[in-house]
C-alpha cells in the first residue's frame, strides 16, 4: 500500500466535525475563530485537534505569532480532506434544477405558530397562484428541537427561536427579527412603555406556541428580581386572544403578530414592554448535505423572499 493511500484509509476513519475542524483550521489559523464559526467551544475544537494529531502521529498545526501554521505533513492532508468534505456537502443529486411546476414534492417543515401566521400565507400565495406541485406539511415544535430528524432529513427545514449554538452538521440563517407587545381588550391604558411595577401587577394570559415551560420574559423578569401572575396558559395565540377578548388581563404578543392580526380584533391595543425587555430572532436551519439541493434551495429562497417583506413592513 503506498503512501497516499494509507493517508486516506486513515483519513475515512475520522468524523466529519474533525475533518471540518481541519480544514477550518488550516484555513482560519485560529482555534477561537473555527470554534465561532462552527459554533463549538474551544475545548471541543482541541480535543478534536488532538485526536487528530494522534490518528496522523504529527502535530499538524503549530502555535506561531501569526496564528496556527500548518505543518508539511497538514500541508499533503488538506487536498484529500477537502474532496471529502465537498463530496458530503455536495452531494450529486442527478439534477441542478428543480421544477415546481413540474415535480410534486412535500416540504416538512418544524415550526411556531409565529411562521404559521406571518410567512406560510405567503408561501401559499405563491404555490396556488403559479400553480406549484407543491405541498407543505407543518410539525408543531415541542420542547427539544428535533436536531436528528434535521440532520437525516426527515424534516426539509425548521423555524426556531435563535440559539447559542447548533449542530455542527445544521446551517442556518437569521429570516426575522421582532419583539414583544403587551396586547389588551378594551380602551387604551396609556402610550408610554409599561413599567415592570404595571406588568408584575396585571394578570396575564400567557400563550405557549412552543409548548415549553421556559419563557425569555420570566427569564428577564426573574432577572430583575420580579415575578408575573400567569391566570391562564393558552395553545397558542388565537386561543389566548379569545381568552383576552372581554376581560381585563393582558396578553405578550410578537409585535409582527399584533400587527397582522389587529385589524380582525378591532376592540385590542398595545403598549410597549418595559423596557429592557429584549427581543428575539428567528433562524431558519437545515441539513448540511442539503445545502446545495435545487428543491431546498428553492424553498430557503421563498422564505426569505416572504420574510424581506414582512420585515420591511
Amino acid at each position: 500500500m503506498n503512501r497516499k493511500m494509507a493517508l486516506r484509509q486513515k483519513i475515512r476513519k475520522l468524523d466529519f466535525q474533525s475533518l471540518e475542524i481541519f480544514y477550518n483550521l488550516y484555513v482560519h489559523k485560529s482555534v477561537t475563530r473555527v470554534s465561532e464559526l462552527l459554533s463549538l467551544s474551544q475545548s471541543t475544537v482541541s480535543y478534536s485537534l488532538n485526536r487528530l494529531r494522534t490518528a496522523f502521529d504529527d502535530p499538524l498545526f503549530v502555535n506561531s505569532r501569526a496564528g496556527m501554521q500548518p505543518t508539511q505533513k497538514a500541508a499533503t492532508l488538506i487536498e484529500s480532506i477537502s474532496e471529502i468534505l465537498d463530496k458530503i456537502s455536495h452531494p450529486d443529486t442527478g439534477s441542478n434544477i428543480f421544477s415546481p411546476k413540474e415535480v410534486e414534492t412535500v416540504f416538512k417543515i418544524f415550526a411556531p405558530e409565529y411562521f404559521e401566521i406571518l410567512v406560510v400565507p405567503s408561501l401559499l400565495k405563491k404555490i396556488l397562484e403559479d400553480e406549484l406541485k407543491i405541498s407543505i406539511e407543518l410539525i408543531r415544535p415541542e420542547e427539544k428541537i428535533p436536531y436528528d430528524d434535521i440532520s437525516e432529513k426527515k424534516i426539509d427545514l425548521a423555524i426556531v427561536v435563535r440559539q447559542k449554538h447548533y449542530p455542527y452538521n445544521l446551517c442556518h440563517r437569521s429570516i426575522l427579527q421582532d419583539k414583544l407587545v403587551a396586547v389588551f381588550d378594551g380602551d387604551q391604558t396609556g402610550i408610554e412603555p409599561l413599567t415592570i411595577e404595571e406588568f408584575s401587577l396585571r394578570k396575564q394570559i400567557f400563550p405557549s406556541p412552543w409548548l415549553t415551560s421556559n419563557c425569555m420574559v420570566d427569564s428577564w423578569l426573574n432577572s430583575q428580581g420580579v415575578n408575573r401572575t400567569i391566570a391562564v396558559k393558552a395553545n397558542g395565540y388565537y386561543s389566548g386572544l379569545k381568552m383576552l377578548t372581554g376581560s381585563e388581563m393582558m396578553m405578550m404578543l410578537p409585535e409582527k403578530v399584533f400587527n397582522k392580526i389587529a385589524l380582525q380584533h378591532i376592540g385590542l391595543h398595545s403598549r410597549q414592554a418595559p423596557l429592557g425587555l429584549p427581543g428575539f430572532e428567528l433562524d431558519m436551519i437545515w441539513s448540511h448535505s442539503c445545502s446545495e439541493s435545487p428543491a431546498n434551495m428553492w424553498l430557503r429562497e421563498q422564505i426569505m423572499m416572504a420574510c424581506e417583506g414582512i420585515n420591511q413592513a
